[in-house]
């Protein structure tokens, strides 16, 4: 799992005057006074993005990505307790390879536009780079299967990190939401692999739906499972839905075709449907049906769709961390 920092939903930004003592020893070399007046100044740029009108909140933008770019350069080989400031998620892989600064700018139509940096390590060469991604959802309406990278980078607020290795590669699955389209939300699986150069890559064909669509009733066998490269759910701007990695269980036939249930870790998310039958074709109209889950379970080096999931919290594994949400 990566570290993460999971965050209030982004409304109205409340700068709060921040204790830093004891951070300091978090971040060897630096003063304690360094350290919070670096704190301070982010809070107070990041902050601005919330005030004013569009024009305002870019120019903050600007100023807090000029600021944070900084600090993730001058700290590269340091910590930096960047979940300090309010409402920017931050995430960290547990081995170094990454950290992600990640937020969401509000706009006067009402949808919110994404941008990230991502700093990546490169052991090889022991140096760092550090990417700015810009959401470019708009461009790509429908992703699901795209290899993206992060000049293409399919813009959301991330709230949960998955780290899996398939065959010696790494990769890092990211749940997150997108409000960047004027009719309707959308949540997504994005999965993300960092190259051995540095390179990054958004997208990878390690789902598995044997001809389903995930988060419907509805059957596609024209749907091959390697042209899924990420899974993304739209649903109505006036209703939410479930997306979380967690401890459930599942129902499925064993080997004699009878029904067992299995519990593990997964990717656990609402069946979706139209208000009517007629609003098939407008996800506008799309909500939660109500008690029916799936789930993405990871066996064998893929995630697996299944059906029959219930979401009833069974007893955890004991080395099944407890997720957060926001």
């Amino acid at each position: 799992m990566c570290f993460r920092r999971v965050l209030s939903p982004i409304g109205v930004v409340v700068l709060l005057l921040l204790n830093v003592a004891g951070v300091a020893a978090e971040v060897s070399g630096i003063s304690e006074k360094e350290l919070a007046v670096q704190v301070s100044e982010l809070n107070r740029l990041f902050s601005k993005m919330y005030e004013g009108g569009d024009e305002n909140r870019w120019n903050a933008c600007d100023s807090f990505t000029h600021a944070a770019r900084q600090v993730m350069e001058d700290y590269a080989d340091k910590d930096f307790p960047f979940d300090r400031i309010r409402n920017l998620n931050y995430f960290k892989a547990e081995n170094g390879s990454f950290r992600m600064l990640n937020w969401g700018i509000p706009e006067a139509s009402g949808t919110v536009t994404y941008k990230a940096l991502l700093q990546v390590h490169r052991p090889n060469k022991n140096d760092h780079i550090l990417y700015e991604l810009n959401d470019m959802s708009v461009y790509y309406p429908y992703p699901e299967g795209e290899i993206l990278t992060p000049d293409t980078w399919w813009g959301a607020f991330y709230y949960q990190c998955i780290e899996k290795k398939v065959d010696n590669r790494t990769y890092y699955t990211f749940l997150g939401w997108n409000s960047g389209n004027p009719l309707y939300q959308q949540s997504v699986v994005e999965i993300m692999r960092i190259k051995s150069d540095g390179s990054v890559e958004f997208g990878a064909p390690l789902f598995v739906n044997k001809g389903r669509v995930a988060g419907t009733e509805r059957l596609d066998k024209t749907l091959k499972d390697s042209e899924i490269k990420r899974v993304v759910f739209r649903f109505s701007r006036k209703s939410g839905m479930i997306l979380r990695y967690d401890y459930q269980s599942y129902i499925e036939k064993n080997a004699k075709g009878k029904k067992v249930e299995r519990k593990a870790d997964m990717i656990i998310f609402d069946v979706l449907t139209p208000r009517q039958t007629a609003m098939s074709d407008d996800y506008a109209y799309y909500i939660p049906m109500g008690g029916k889950y799936q789930a993405y379970v990871f066996q064998d080096n893929k995630w697996r769709l299944k059906s029959d999931v219930s979401a009833r919290n069974p007893e955890r594994h004991p080395k099944s961390p407890r997720p957060k949400h926001p």
